[in-house]
Parts: structure tokens; C-alpha cells; sequence
């Protein structure tokens, strides 16, 4: 991703970030915003700019309601990454089912599209 036919074989990475959320009757509220440097980066070959860090951020914020107390949540997300490498945002729509009432018993679904991921 940093030149053409070169693999990265090292680097070190500072990630920090701040995450809330919140469940209330049914609805839920859930959001996270991080920001992420990438330095000492080591390649197969001559990176550009390999002495230099690479800093991005990025949101990522999900909201959710239960149309079935227990068994069938619906939900919405949205994300955004910006940084040197370029950025890219996703949007999508799905649904959760819980087997029995139980968290540790789903089935989930989404529909969702990305729009100029900077991982292609």
C-alpha cells in the first residue's frame, strides 16, 4: 500500500481512542472515535517517506432498536477514515436475531457499501 511491489515487514503502532455507548428500553446508542500513528515503518523494499509516521482517525457510530424485545434488533451504522493514504466511509442497514433471548446466541445481517475504502 506505500510502493508499488514492496510489503511492509515492520512498523509500531500508537493507537488511542475514546468509545462510549448506551442501551435504554430497547434502543441503543453506541460510538467510537480513534486516532492511530504508524511509525518506524520497515518494508521489502525503499518505502517513500519511511522516516516519516503515519497518522489517521476515524468515527464510527452505530444505532439499534429492538422491534422484538430480545430476539429481533434492527440497526444502522455509519464510518469515516481520513489520512495520508486517503479515507473512505461505509454506511449500512441490518439486523440482529437472538436465539432464546440470549446475547451469546445470534445470527446478524447487513447490507452495507463502502465508499473509497483507503485499504483498496
Amino acid at each position: 500500500a506505500l510502493a508499488p511491489g514492496v510489503r511492509v515487514t515492520d512498523y509500531t503502532i500508537y493507537l488511542a481512542t475514546l468509545d462510549a455507548g448506551m442501551k435504554y428500553q430497547g434502543l441503543s446508542l453506541h460510538g467510537e472515535y480513534f486516532l492511530r500513528w504508524l511509525a518506524d515503518i520497515d518494508g521489502s523494499g525503499p518505502l517513500p517517506n519511511a522516516s516519516e509516521s503515519i497518522f489517521d482517525h476515524g468515527l464510527h457510530l452505530q444505532a439499534g432498536a429492538f422491534i422484538i424485545p430480545k430476539y429481533l434488533e434492527l440497526f444502522t451504522r455509519s464510518s469515516f477514515i481520513k489520512g495520508p493514504q486517503g479515507g473512505g466511509q461505509e454506511y449500512a442497514v441490518g439486523f440482529n436475531h437472538f436465539f432464546r433471548g440470549a446475547e451469546n446466541w445470534r445470527l446478524g445481517c447487513d447490507v452495507t457499501y463502502l465508499n473509497d475504502s483507503p485499504a483498496e
